[in-house]
C-alpha cells in the first residue's frame, strides 16, 4: 500500500534496548521505545468508564484496557473465584503499564495447573518491560517448558535471544511462537525486526511484505517496511523524492536520517534531519526531536 502514514520512529519492541535497531516490533505487551520520538506503549485513548457495557474481554478486544480493568473488577466483585477473571486483570494491567499490580495478580495464578504457564509468561512479559532480562528468561523458559504451545512467551525468548545476538535461537523461538497463534502478521512483524537488527534489510523487507500479505494496512509493519526500504538505500536520491509531496518528502529524509543516526552516522543524519525540516511545510516536532537526540548522542561520544 503505497500512501502516506502516520510516522512514528520506535524501535524494538523489547525493553532490552537494541540500540542498532530503528523499527517497530509489536509485542505482546505493547511498543517499546529506546530513543527518538516514541512512547514506551501505545494505547488507544478512551474516556474514563463510568458503567461498564460489556465484558473485560471485550474490552481488551477494543484495545480498551482501561474499560477492561474496570469491567473485571466489575465482574469478580460478583464472581471474585473465576480464574479467568483474574487473568483477564492481570492482562489489562500489563497492556496499561502497572507492571507491580500485573505481577502480583499473575502470581495468584501459578498454583492453578490450567493457568500456570500462563501466569509464568505474563510474569515474564511484565520482567520484559521492566528491563530484568534474566527474570524475564526464567520464567519465559519455564512456561515454555510447561506448555510448548505458549507462544507470547516464545515471542519473548525471540525478543531476548536478539539481545544476545544469538541469532539461531531467536530464529527457533519466532518459528515456534509463529507455530502457535494466529496472529502470524504481528510474530513476522517482529521476525523481520530480527533481519533488520543482522543487517539484512532485504529480507526483513519479505517478512515485512509477508505480514502486510496477511494483515494488509498493518500499521507498525507498513512503517517498518518504509524504513527498511529507506535503510537499503546508499545515497541521497532526490530525484526519486521529487514526485512526493512536501510532508511525505520529509518524511522520507527523517527516516533516512535516522537510521544513520542510529548507524553511528552522525554527520549524514544531521544532514538529512536539517533536509527533512526545511522540506516540511510547518513546524516538523518529529525531525526537531530526533535532532536533538542526535545531539545527545554525539555529545556522549566526544
Amino acid at each position: 500500500m503505497n500512501r502516506p502514514h502516520k510516522q512514528h520512529l520506535l524501535t524494538w519492541s523489547s525493553p532490552l534496548r537494541l540500540s542498532a535497531l530503528a523499527l517497530v516490533a509489536l509485542a505482546v505487551s505493547g511498543c517499546f521505545a529506546t530513543s527518538g520520538d516514541a512512547p514506551e506503549i501505545t494505547i488507544k485513548e478512551f474516556p474514563a468508564e463510568t458503567t461498564v457495557s460489556m465484558s473485560g474481554w471485550d474490552y481488551i478486544s477494543n484495545a480498551n484496557y482501561q474499560g477492561a480493568i474496570a469491567a473485571f473488577q466489575s465482574e469478580l466483585a460478583k464472581t471474585p473465584d473465576d480464574v479467568n477473571l483474574q487473568y483477564g486483570l492481570a492482562e489489562a494491567y500489563r497492556y496499561t503499564g502497572k507492571y507491580d499490580w500485573a505481577e502480583k495478580q499473575y502470581a495468584r495464578l501459578l498454583v492453578n495447573d490450567a493457568y500456570a504457564a500462563r501466569a509464568m509468561t505474563g510474569i515474564g512479559l511484565v520482567k520484559l518491560m521492566s528491563y530484568d532480562g534474566n527474570g524475564a528468561y526464567e520464567m519465559l523458559n519455564s512456561a515454555v517448558m510447561a506448555d510448548d504451545k505458549e507462544w507470547k512467551a516464545w515471542l519473548g525468548l525471540a525478543q531476548l535471544r536478539d539481545s544476545g545476538k544469538d541469532w539461531g535461537g531467536a530464529d527457533e523461538a519466532y518459528k515456534k511462537a509463529l507455530g502457535h497463534t494466529d496472529k502470524r502478521a504481528l510474530v513476522l512483524n517482529n521476525h523481520g525486526v530480527s533481519y533488520f537488527a543482522r543487517g539484512e534489510e532485504k529480507l526483513a523487507i519479505d517478512y515485512f511484505n509477508m505480514a502486510l500479505a496477511i494483515k494488509p494496512g498493518f500499521e507498525r509493519a507498513l512503517r517498518n517496511l518504509d524504513l527498511a526500504k529507506a535503510a537499503t538505500e546508499t545515497e541521497i536520491r532526490e530525484k526519486e523524492y521529487s514526485h512526493l509531496d512536501e510532508k511525505y518528502r520529509a518524511k522520507r529524509y527523517n527516516n533516512k536520517g535516522y537510521i544513520a543516526m542510529m548507524r553511528g552516522n552522525y554527520a549524514m543524519a544531521d544532514l538529512l534531519f536539517d533536509k527533512a525540516i526545511e522540506e516540511h511545510p510547518s513546524f516538523y516536532a518529529k525531525a526537531h526531536k530526533n535532532k536533538q537526540a542526535l545531539q545527545t548522542l554525539k555529545s556522549k561520544n566526544q
